[in-house]
């Protein structure tokens, strides 16, 4: 139901490529790929997501599971879904990623979009800003010259967007790429 909310509070008419029109297939592709392997990881992991490209799957002697999917296609879009089944409990891994073809990104229209989303009720929450990484290598073993190199992104937590488990999304901003990622672990006997 939040997540029928949310898009239609961004399904306002919007150019291509707009922040609108990103945010909206971003959104709507983050909710339909990740919220399965959410509510039941065990189940979702029998059905392969469709268009992955890519597939690891790894057991441990015990009979633990590991798999992780991987796609790219189109202009810009990246999935990646990374999940471990343990004996009580899962751990999901799931990134979405958009890229504007045409680099004309603006992350504060986008910010704006995801300040306008969240209901008045204050039921979910963003939290975040501007953030400047500043890279260096003190010891001088990278390749390339690193030193003091800074990048200056936006990067967001959205609370109360996926409910009551696993409700804590990261959202990156840096022109022209946006990634939503949801990292949770889920109590198996509550989801089977």
């Amino acid at each position: 139901m939040r997540a029928l909310a949310i898009s239609l509070c961004l399904a306002a008419p919007a150019a291509a490529q707009t922040p609108d029109a990103i945010l909206t297939d971003l959104w709507n592709d983050f909710s339909s790929t990740c919220a399965p392997f959410l509510a039941n990881p065990a189940a979702a992991m029998a059905r392969s997501p469709t268009n992955l490209q890519y597939l690891r799957q790894e057991q441990s002697a015990d009979g633990r599971v590991f798999r992780r999917y991987q796609g790219r296609w189109g202009l810009g879009q990246y999935r990646l879904i990374e999940l471990a089944i343990g004996v009580e409990s899962a751990h999901v891994y799931c990134q979405i990623g958009r890229t504007s073809p045409d680099r004309q990104f603006n992350t504060d229209a986008m910010e704006t979009t995801l300040r306008r989303i969240l209901p008045a009720d204050g039921s979910m929450r963003l939290a975040g800003g501007f953030r400047t990484i500043t890279l260096s290598d003190p010891n001088e073993e990278a390749e390339g010259d690193v030193d003091s190199v800074s990048q200056t992104f936006k990067k967001f937590l959205l609370e109360g967007a996926l409910g009551d488990r696993a409700d804590l999304i990261l959202i990156e901003m840096s022109s022209p790429q946006v990634l939503f990622t949801v990292s949770a672990t889920v109590p198996l006997e509550e989801r089977q």
